[in-house]
């Protein structure tokens, strides 16, 4: 199955407007995008999302802890907002 813009299915939040630009560690960025989820699971989950993704294949590596806030608005940009509560 292939996504393509609005269409991935991850949760999104865009709504209320509240999500702030800045540093995120991967792990917390995981755990917005899949609130429910262990934060293994979400990592896991959020890790998927990112390799299907060409342009954020990238962002799949154990080399980095946080993303700066270029990489976190080119992840909103792919993903959108996640829903944060």
């Amino acid at each position: 199955m292939v996504y393509k813009g609005n269409q991935s299915p991850i949760p999104s939040g865009g709504a209320g407007g509240g999500f702030k630009i800045h540093a995120y560690g991967k792990t917390e960025l995981a755990m917005m995008y899949f609130p429910g989820d262990s934060k293994d699971n979400a990592m896991r989950k959020f890790r998927f999302w990112l390799r299907v993704n060409k342009r954020l294949r990238k962002f799949i590596t154990p080399k980095i802890k946080y993303y700066n806030p270029k990489q976190v608005r080119i992840i909103i940009d792919e993903l959108g907002e996640p829903d944060i509560q």
